[in-house]
């Protein structure tokens, strides 16, 4: 178990938490950070099989043009 907390993330999940901060930021920006989460959390509701940060992306592009 301790082995699993101390494995260095891949490249993948450092990128996709990267996408979340970023698209975070700008909604902060705006004060629309609830309205991107919900967005997230609506587009992966509608498709599971999409990442956080493609749901992310979604919501940001939908709220912070």
């Amino acid at each position: 178990m301790e082995e699993e907390l101390n494995t260095p993330e891949t490249l993948a999940e450092l990128a996709e938490k990267d996408v979340i901060s970023n698209g975070l930021d700008a909604a902060l920006e705006f004060g629309l950070e609830v309205e991107v989460i919900y967005q997230a959390l609506q587009a992966m509701k509608e498709n599971p099989k999409q990442t956080p940060a493609e749901a992310f992306i979604i919501g940001v592009t939908e709220w912070v043009k």
